[in-house]
């Protein structure tokens, strides 16, 4: 899969350690076991969107400086994107969304549950 305009946000490979690498694991697991609850359009644009899990970091208030650190699930391919991306935030153990601003900020709109429900949501 293409990272497109997202790849200079992502960690690089040598940085994740075998704690990533599990979580990394978990992350996959959950995303594969949820999809089938999502319509599918939902589930067709998922597919088309998926990345490899990478940290990002992500601005807890649109103007607060603030970050934290997230996993990317989703990304921006150039078709049917969304203005979101889904996230996994370690800390929540939950999936949410991520919006890039007009200024290019990355902002952590916050948790929403499970996989589908954070793509519902977007």
């Amino acid at each position: 899969m293409g990272l497109g305009s997202d790849a200079a946000l992502l960690s690089s490979p040598a940085e994740m350690t075998e704690v990533d690498d599990a979580l990394v694991s978990r992350i996959r697991g959950e995303v594969q076991a949820d999809p089938g609850s999502l319509s599918p359009h939902l589930r067709r644009w998922t597919e088309g969107h998926l990345v490899e899990p990478c940290l990002i970091d992500v601005f807890e208030h649109p103007e607060g400086p603030d970050t934290r650190r997230v996993w990317a699930v989703t990304g921006h391919t150039g078709a049917q994107d969304s203005s979101c991306r889904v996230v996994y935030d370690p800390d929540a153990r939950a999936f949410g969304l991520e919006m890039t601003l007009a200024n290019g900020r990355p902002w952590y709109m916050g948790v929403y549950g499970t996989f589908a429900e954070a793509v519902q949501n977007m």
